[in-house]
């Protein structure tokens, strides 16, 4: 069982992504205590966490010295038609709070002796050490044995230690996406459900690369503008000290000499303000030639980013097409 986790700038939740019949949509989020299920979804044939009459798992939100309470109520049924690693499942539950470094000890992190079976709940205080990296963690279920059939159903969710953008204030002006991606056999699944996965996988491939694109275009072009205004700033406050100094001094000289070291004075104040506009014209053409080579390498790192996905799509379909040709294979032998 493998699953990715992404953050790339709203939070929204594949789960699973074949059972999307629209664009991914945001998860519900909590910062304080709450009721976490595991209950059967009829519709997806599986296992999932259900919160607030929904069977998208939320988004847990945490500070660093923070604590995350829960009560996991454990609504499977006492029977199970799901094939385990050893046996049939038992449709016994916890929870791991994945990459925290927090207590082992129940009602804490204790995936050994802490179990709900059916009809049972679990209260959890999860105490977030505060030194606590900001970030992207996750949650899901521990039982062993029993967490990867429970986890590939859909049994799992995001947490997000926050307090990122105090080290990376760049991303203040950014939205936030968690997507959570999960790994489905689909060896015994129809024609249709194996080609509406190839399309959802494409069609959510192509939006999050445009919209990841937008946002990234946007932010250098954000940051670009932003570095210009300053150095013209900059710029304006040096000439204009420059001119009040000059006038002083001027004025101090003149006092002092005559007409024609007057004229010597005004001749060097001009030269001088003349040799500072050409150093402004020089910093501003290497100020244009710099944004210049950035959105130079802007452009050529996203079409890097684009043949890297048509690259990774290639490989999905080519995968799926050779996963299609073995069940069509394996159908012929048994019908042989």
């Amino acid at each position: 069982m493998r699953v990715m986790v992404l953050i790339v700038g709203v939070v929204a939740v594949v789960t699973p992504i074949f059972a999307q019949q629209r664009i991914i949509t945001d998860p519900p989020q909590v910062r304080g205590p709450f009721t976490l299920t595991a209950t059967y979804d009829s519709a997806a044939r599986g296992n999932t966490f259900a919160y607030a009459g929904s069977t998208v798992p939320p988004v847990i939100r945490v500070v660093p010295g923070g604590v995350i309470t829960l009560r996991y109520v454990n609504n499977l049924p006492t029977q199970s038609d799901e094939e385990c690693a050893t046996a049939r499942c038992r449709n016994m539950t916890n929870l791991h709070f994945h990459g925290l470094h927090v207590s082992p000890e129940r009602p804490q992190d204790d995936v050994l002796t802490t179990m709900a079976m059916p009809g049972e709940s679990l209260d959890y205080k999860v105490v977030v050490p505060s030194y606590s990296a900001p970030g992207l963690y996750w949650y899901h279920t521990h039982p062993h044995g029993e967490s990867a059939r429970q986890d590939l159903d859909g049994m799992s969710g995001a947490i997000i230690v926050e307090g990122i953008d105090r080290y990376y204030p760049e991303l203040r002006r950014m939205r936030e996406r968690v997507i959570i991606l999960r790994d489905r056999n689909i060896e015994h699944s129809d024609s249709a459900t194996r080609e509406q996965v190839a399309r959802t996988v494409e069609r959510a491939t192509a939006s999050y690369a445009d919209e990841a694109t937008q946002q990234f275009a946007a932010l250098v072009k954000s940051s670009r503008e932003d570095a210009a205004r300053r150095l013209a700033r900059e710029l304006d406050r040096a000439v204009e000290t420059f001119a009040r100094e000059a006038e002083a001094v001027l004025a101090e000289r003149l006092a002092h000499v005559g007409d024609a070291g007057a004229q010597r004075l005004e001749r060097r104040l001009a030269d001088a303000a003349n040799s500072l506009e050409r150093q402004r014209d020089e910093w501003m053409s290497g100020l244009d030639a710099r944004i210049g080579e950035l959105e130079h390498d802007v452009r050529r790192r996203l079409e890097e980013l684009s043949a890297d996905a048509e690259a990774e799509r290639a490989v999905l379909e080519a995968r799926l097409q050779e996963l299609l040709r073995r069940i069509d294979a394996t159908a012929a032998v048994q019908s042989s």
